[in-house]
């Protein structure tokens, strides 16, 4: 889930996916205090997804060389070290890379009076003037 909408940022920079990274509650203020990560478009997103992905791929092959050593299937192991070699090259260029273009820390005075969960949590932001009349994505 998240909330589309076109906000430029001061810098300049037009974001228009957003999506609702981490939410605290402080129960001491009374405060909910939402962190949103915005990007560019939801392909950056989605590509950002793939990070996770790369590096489970990578400890998976490393497992399948660790029993290809130990038969001693030499074509397996060339062929398992050179996928985990691409795999490395892509993980540590997208590792590297920033994906969020800005990331915003919303206090709101109060808590959700209703609903906590994080469908909630959004119709609350959209409440607020810079993401009202954005759109559930």
């Amino acid at each position: 889930m998240a909330l589309q909408k076109e906000i430029e940022l001061t810098n300049g920079v037009k974001v228009n996916y957003h999506r609702i990274q981490r939410v605290e509650y402080n129960l001491v203020r009374n405060q909910t205090i939402v962190h949103i990560e915005s990007y560019v478009n939801k392909d950056i997103r989605e590509e950002s997804k793939r990070v996770p992905t790369l590096r489970s791929a990578v400890d998976r092959l490393n497992q399948q060389l660790i029993l290809a050593s130990e038969s001693n299937n030499a074509d397996l192991v060339k062929s398992l070290r050179i996928k985990i070699n691409d795999l490395l090259v892509e993980y540590n260029v997208k590792v590297n890379k920033r994906y969020s273009a800005n990331m915003t820390h919303l206090y709101i005075d109060g808590l959700p009076e209703k609903d906590l969960s994080l469908k909630g949590v959004y119709e609350l932001v959209k409440t607020l003037d810079t993401y009202s009349k954005s759109k559930e994505v």
